[in-house]
């Protein structure tokens, strides 16, 4: 049970795509060279895609998709604690935009307690129980080469033993080769029947990057998380003074938002040489 595997085949043509992949990973598996999300697993993960090129339109492709992915737990008797079914149809336009819809299906068989909100005070669904739940998700892609651009998603549908609503957004907006700005933001509704919890989850990540010179670059993200009741900065100078040799100097600050504290702040000082011999 020390050991973990892998595979993966794909076949690829114009119009047809067919992959399969398979993953196992023992109960006492310890990665010393990074980490590992989830031991004791058997994971199948098979896909189909069929590609359509439409002649004299404004539409370059349509692609059907199919997608599943099945867990299995060795030891507890190959119990299965996780399904997914993916149906999705993209519609990408000559102009670069694409538009995306999906129906999403979940299975999962809980192992511990969980609140899916990750409230504090929330009752917990209780281990060992299943739940069965689908959703519809729409997402429109503006043509990134543009100076300004976005992309816009709502997801609504069931979610285990309730309900969710998410929109997530990203805008874009870039002055080549010196300036990039970008807003991030989603909101997730949470509907759990009674005795669950109910709750609004809210992200915000605004990230500004500047190029002074082909040598000198500066960036700054700012995140807010409602669930963790977190708010952070992050500043970062970059100086490259030969290829491949870099100095950079990090400004990382974070507070609590409930009630408004300082959490940690830290500079640091990182700097790599190449030494080409």
């Amino acid at each position: 049970k020390d050991m973990s595997s892998g595979g993966f085949m794909e076949y690829n043509s114009r119009e047809w795509k067919f992959n399969i992949g398979g993953i196992y990973v023992g109960d006492d598996f310890q990665s010393d060279l990074g980490f590992i999300r989830r031991n004791d697993i058997v994971t199948l993960n098979p896909a189909a895609t069929r590609i359509f090129y439409p002649a004299g339109s404004k539409i370059n492709t349509h692609t059907l998709e199919v997608r599943g992915s099945s867990t299995w737990s060795p030891d507890l008797d190959f119990q299965y604690t996780d399904g997914m079914v993916d149906f999705e149809y993209q519609i990408a336009f000559r102009d670069q935009s694409k538009i995306e819809m999906a129906l999403n299906h979940r299975y999962t068989y809980l192992l511990d307690d969980f609140d899916p909100t990750g409230s504090e005070d929330g009752t917990p669904l209780p281990a060992f129980s299943e739940y069965n739940y689908t959703k519809f998700d729409f997402t429109y892609e503006s043509d990134n080469r543009k100076d300004f651009s976005f992309v816009a998603r709502a997801d609504v549908g069931e979610f285990f033993n309730g309900y969710k609503y998410s929109l997530t957004s990203d805008f874009r907006f870039r002055v080549q080769p010196y300036f990039t700005a970008s807003f991030r933001s989603s909101l997730n509704y949470i509907d759990l029947p009674d005795p669950y919890p109910t709750e609004a989850v809210w992200f915000v990540g605004p990230k500004v990057e500047i190029t002074f010179s082909k040598n000198l670059f500066w960036s700054t993200f700012i995140q807010f998380n409602s669930q963790d009741e977190d708010f952070s900065i992050n500043s970062r100078l970059q100086w490259r003074f030969r290829p491949l040799s870099d100095l950079y100097v990090v400004y990382n600050d974070n507070y609590k938002t409930t009630p408004f504290s300082p959490g940690y702040r830290a500079l640091i000082v990182k700097f790599t040489y190449w030494i080409n011999i």
